[in-house]
């Protein structure tokens, strides 16, 4: 891993890092992305614009790591030849790949890649990745797992992940959604990993040059975490998209065919837009319950109940939300334990006929809940994703 700065004459500076989506549209089923750009793949990054654009880095003076990120990398057909073209020409290639799309990817495509992130968001994919992964291990590559951490949703499964990770012998980072501001994908993964009663080291590292690293131990075996994005003036990213054309981050929108190197030099060394409007701020209204011992639950546990009453059946809510239906019904019991009495009946049956049904203390709390979150305008950040999906 790279050093946090280096010393240019007297400035202390970031290292450069090239972000590459490669891929337009994305039907991997991740079930909490936030990218909206849902559906089959439909356009694919070029092979000499990307050729170009690694060139007239390396024109001027720069040789920043490149990270071909989301929309699945997988997708692309020539993945192979994009990941290639950065280590032909001395420069280190980072795949990220989302484990519910190695089912139909082949692990051939990466072995271009000097490293690739296994990213997940649920137990269930990552099990399934796992012939996929040992193909990459036995063929001498370097993987390691990204359990993506979701507030409220994936909250006890991100562990199992790194039980998983530890168990195929894999470095372990938790990470957010990546390149989704915070204003829209609120995930703290160390205020997370602080109240489980981990304890964090002080950052030593930066990954992408907007994320902070720091480190943890479960069960005495090192867990890393990302924490941001952290956007900054003197951030030196440079983004690419599909079509081929560049700017300044995945984050902002403003793209343009530039490819001479004083154009990609001058992106790099611009400021950030996002710091520049940071007098923009976006308010999203949630609900939380107080109980009258003061415990706090969170509005997901809420909107799980409310899912609950709605297909009436603990693996139907499971399936939809990516989850095992032991993790639900975890949630489930701990919300019982916190409120004091019971939310739920369950009862068993031949071909399909068994079910569940909420108490009539958790009906009126459902009725509640959408109530109160109809008369606030909320839309549901998961809620939206399974739209989509």
């Amino acid at each position: 891993m790279r050093p946090r700065y280096w010393r240019e004459g007297s400035r202390i500076r970031l290292p450069a890092a090239a972000v590459v989506r490669a891929v337009s549209g994305c039907d991997a089923g991740c079930p909490y992305c936030p990218i909206e750009d849902r559906g089959p793949p439909r356009g694919f990054l070029d092979l000499g614009r990307l050729e170009l654009f690694l060139d007239s880095l390396i024109g001027s003076g720069l040789r920043p790591d490149v990270y071909f990120t989301c929309p699945d990398p997988l997708a692309h057909p020539a993945l192979g030849e994009l990941a290639s073209s950065a280590t032909e020409r001395g420069l280190r290639s980072h795949v990220f790949v989302p484990a519910s799309g190695c089912l139909r990817g082949r692990p051939e495509k990466l072995l271009g890649a000097d490293e690739i992130f296994l990213f997940s968001h649920t137990t269930i994919d990552l099990k399934r990745a796992k012939r996929f992964v040992r193909k990459l291990l036995t063929s001498g590559k370097l993987v390691k797992l990204m359990p993506v951490y979701v507030p409220g949703l994936n909250d006890e499964e991100v562990w199992e992940m790194v039980n998983l990770g530890r168990s195929w012998g894999l470095q372990v980072w938790i990470s957010p959604p990546l390149f989704c501001p915070v204003t829209r994908c609120p995930s703290d993964v160390l205020r997370a990993a602080q109240s489980r009663g981990y304890d964090l080291s002080e950052p030593f590292g930066e990954f992408m040059g907007v994320y902070e690293m720091r480190v943890t131990f479960h069960r005495d075996f090192p867990v890393y975490l990302l924490s941001g994005p952290r956007c900054r003036a003197d951030c030196r990213l440079i983004y690419m998209d599909p079509s081929g054309l560049v700017g300044k981050c995945p984050m902002l929108g403003r793209l343009n065919p530039a490819f001479r190197p004083e154009e990609l030099r001058e992106i790099i060394e611009s400021g950030c837009d996002l710091i520049e409007r940071s007098a923009s701020y976006s308010f999203v209204p949630s609900l939380r319950l107080v109980t009258k011992s003061g415990e706090v639950l969170e509005e997901d546990y809420l909107e799980l109940l409310s899912m609950l009453e709605s297909a009436g059946s603990l693996s139907a809510v499971a399936r939809s939300l990516g989850l095992s239906t032991p993790a639900v019904y975890k949630r489930l019991k701990r919300m019982e334990s916190a409120l004091g009495f019971r939310l739920f009946v369950s009862w068993r049956g031949g071909a399909g006929r068994g079910g569940v049904a909420l108490t009539p203390e958790a009906l009126e709390l459902v009725r509640s809940y959408r109530r109160y979150r109809a008369g606030l305008g909320i839309v549901r950040f998961s809620s939206q994703l399974k739209e989509q999906m």
